[in-house]
């Protein structure tokens, strides 16, 4: 397990560029266009026919943390804290591991021939303007596809070898679709698609940083169990789990 806190700002670690297409008010919940697959998304995953969509709003391009303070910021925990956090700082740090960050499509983790084989499921529980259910991230539309209902933490937490996740008001699994990179790379596919994983995990890491967050890594789960747990299927596989909680209040003296 990782974990980063400290004091910062609420905006990104590093200055970046981005270009993101235009939607819904922020926050607003909408109907999804019927549709038997995601268009913006290359591969075989499926987006509900009908499912509810959630409009993110538009990540911050500035932080007054630098990236050697996030880089000196970032911990490993010995616990984890219950603390909210709000929609504006799941966006940002959904930005932070997958968004559009240039022309063409360019996202914030580096992809081997522009194929982006990855996918980042949020299970938000006690997120301030967001329903608790099962999400998954758009990053061409900035936006969440809601994919599952309930509250799948003690499932996920048994499936991590019963890390303390219960009270974790949100967790984002970067799941790996490896096939995209394959049709292209063949078997060189598994270490390029490890690399754009373990790039987005630190990249959301480190924006935590940046927004005083607490953020814990986690490779060390079942397989299966994560999975089912999450909801994807089996071309979709689990590749890191973090776990993020706000900032907790200062003990009284």
């Amino acid at each position: 397990m990782e974990i980063a806190r400290t004091p910062g700002s609420t905006a990104a670690a590093c200055l970046i560029t981005f270009a993101l297409a235009a939607g819904t008010a922020l926050g607003q919940v909408s109907p999804a266009a019927p549709r038997a697959q995601d268009s913006a998304t290359p591969g075989p995953t499926r987006v509900p026919i009908g499912a509810t969509t959630i409009k993110l709003p538009e990540p911050r391009a500035k932080s007054a943390t630098s990236v050697e303070e996030a880089l000196r910021g970032r911990r490993a925990p010995r616990t984890f804290g219950t603390a909210p956090v709000t929609l504006q700082e799941v966006g940002q740090l959904l930005w932070a591991a997958q968004g559009i960050t240039g022309n063409y499509g360019r996202r914030a983790a580096p992809s081997a021939g522009g194929l982006f084989p990855l996918e980042v499921i949020l299970v938000a529980a006690n997120v301030t303007g967001l329903p608790p259910a099962v999400y998954r991230y758009r990053p061409t539309t900035h936006d969440l596809v809601r994919i599952g209902e309930g509250d799948p933490r003690p499932a996920i937490a048994d499936a991590c070898h019963f890390q303390p996740l219960t009270g974790v008001p949100a967790i984002f699994v970067i799941t790996t679709v490896e096939s995209r990179t394959a049709k292209a790379y063949g078997d060189r596919a598994p270490k390029y698609v490890a690399l754009e994983a373990g790039a987005a995990a630190q990249n959301l890491s480190l924006e935590a940083v940046a927004l005083d967050l607490g953020c814990g890594i986690m490779v060390e789960f079942e397989l299966p169990k994560l999975a089912q747990a999450v909801g994807v299927g089996p071309e979709e596989k689990p590749f890191t789990v973090l776990a993020v909680t706000g900032p907790e209040p200062a003990p009284r003296s």
